[in-house]
């Protein structure tokens, strides 16, 4: 790598040296390696690149005390993460080694076995029944009930299908031979039921499941105020009361956030993970066999956006949308947190959007600060020596029993409650990751910022009341349609160190 190499800006600290290494403990430990790496070399030496003034977390080293040699480094770089591993896994003895896989595994994923057979095996009966085994497929799951649209159940239809069997048999027959006393009159009596009894099905249909287009939309927006980098996403299901063929374009709300010539848009349906009814791994062949267009388009000026074109959904049912999109501001970020000698943080902290945000935290290591509301360019101070809410405790709704044992709600996977899977969605690991939810996050791992609060930066949460993207059909908003919306802010700030205190000159005598 050294201080000339392309790739040092990425680099989680300062070049210092090449040294050799000639035992790895600590990276057969972080693997959970079944063998030793020098099994099969007599003369094992691994040439290993430091780092020195590290920014970032140590995930493995060797060594101890004084001599202890970072192997592997965990740090942030904008809005995403950076692997610094000092070794070569492409040279020998790597390449001859059984764990290198579960090596890359931990590297890449987190986990020593990422395989199909160990979501698998966190899968319980209920996840089974639901028809999904991630919290991408929860999240589907909860923005798939729309206000205003009933859910018919089986018994339901078979009540009206007893009913309707009733009256056109037993029913007119007992009316026409006791009542009228005239058994040709069912030429009447028969088509006319069967008419009523079809229109008051057909109105039944329509009160239950409506006569409007009905969006649930989701907006997580993230902001790097160190390079003012900022990264949407976008989660959408859309109902439709009639058969169609959509013209769908998505693009940013009216708002001064996002430098209109940087935003990058890439707007796609979103598939079902696992082996559900409908899911993507199981291999049945699509109900409606009508093809549909992505068009991108992208301006002189480096705009890009994406579009649907003919995408088609049936009556009475939803299509599930989702969106990635990235671009420049020009806001400027004030930010004076620091770090105390507690590790906890003090320091101002202001929102700098033209927008009121709700459900405030600050959010530090293991640390929840609340904030209440901030209205547009409001600043809050965080003293020194405030308590803050333990992260962990608040995620995942622990409680002090009156024995003072600690209990946590545990995570629900039939929960439809939207705010609070994008609760978990956004700082899965800082609520305990799988050993929590008892289901993986794989599919939307991006979502995740805990990796932001690893490496020593601070995250200001807030909630905004509308929406930060709009969709358009054929090229218009579609304000025709019924939204609820759920939009978070989330914006990553820098935290400093605290300058040293200064010591207190003896009395004078």
């Amino acid at each position: 790598m050294g201080e000339s190499g392309r790739l040092r800006r990425f680099a989680p600290g300062e070049f210092s040296n090449v040294v050799t290494q000639r035992r790895s403990p600590g990276l057969e430990t972080y693997a959970s390696a079944s063998s030793r790496l020098d099994a099969k070399s007599a003369d094992f030496a691994l040439k290993m690149t430091q780092l020195k003034n590290i920014d970032g977390i140590v995930e493995a080293s060797e060594g101890i005390g004084r001599s202890v040699r970072p192997t592997i480094i965990r740090g942030s770089h904008g809005l995403g993460q950076i692997i610094f591993v000092g070794l070569d896994l492409d040279q020998s003895p790597f390449t001859e080694w059984r764990d290198r896989g579960r090596l890359v595994a931990r590297l890449m994923t987190g986990e020593t076995d990422f395989s199909p057979r160990q979501a698998e095996n966190v899968r319980s009966g209920r996840v089974s029944h639901l028809g999904f085994d991630d919290l991408a497929g929860q999240l589907r799951a909860s923005l798939d009930q729309f206000e205003g649209v009933t859910l018919v159940v089986f018994s339901w239809v078979a009540v009206v299908i007893i009913v309707y069997g009733l009256l056109i048999g037993p029913a007119d027959y007992f009316f026409l031979r006791f009542g009228l006393r005239r058994m040709e009159a069912t030429w009447l009596t028969f088509p006319a039921l069967v008419v009523l009894f079809g229109a008051l099905t057909v109105m039944l249909a329509y009160s239950w499941k409506g006569r409007q287009l009905r969006i649930n939309q989701v907006d997580i927006v993230d902001i790097d105020a160190k390079t003012s980098t900022v990264r949407g996403a976008y989660f959408a299901h859309l109902y439709s009361p009639r058969t169609q063929l959509l013209q769908l374009e998505l693009q940013p709300a009216e708002s001064d956030l996002a430098n209109e010539q940087s935003v990058q848009m890439r707007l796609s349906w979103q598939g079902l993970p696992g082996k559900g009814l409908g899911g993507m791994n199981t291999g049945m062949a699509p109900l409606v066999d009508v093809s549909y267009g992505i068009r991108s388009d992208r301006a002189a000026s480096g705009q890009g956006k994406t579009s649907l074109e003919g995408l088609p959904i049936q009556v009475w049912s939803s299509k599930s949308l989702s969106a990635r999109w990235t671009a420049k501001t020009d806001h400027a970020f004030a930010s004076d947190l620091v770090r105390e000698n507690n590790g906890q943080v003090s320091g101002g902290v202001e929102n700098p959007l033209d927008i009121p945000l709700s459900e405030c935290y600050l959010l530090y290591g293991r640390s929840a600060y609340p904030l209440d509301q901030l209205a547009p360019h409001a600043r809050k101070i965080i003293r020194q020596g405030a308590r803050p809410l333990n992260l962990e405790l608040k995620m995942t709704r622990r409680q002090i029993t009156t024995d003072h044992r600690e209990l946590s709600t545990r995570w629900n996977i039939a929960d439809l409650d939207v705010p609070r899977i994008l609760e978990i969605m956004m700082f899965h690991e800082a609520a305990g990751g799988q050993r929590y939810t008892k289901i993986s996050h794989r599919y939307e791992r991006a979502l995740d910022l805990s990796y932001q609060l690893q490496a020593g930066r601070a995250i200001l949460l807030g909630r905004a009341e509308k929406p930060a993207t709009q969709l358009l059909q054929d090229g218009r908003p579609m304000s025709n349609a019924a939204m609820r919306n759920w939009c978070y802010y989330r914006i990553v700030l820098p935290v400093g160190a605290a300058p040293p205190r200064q010591a207190t000159p003896p009395p004078r005598l």
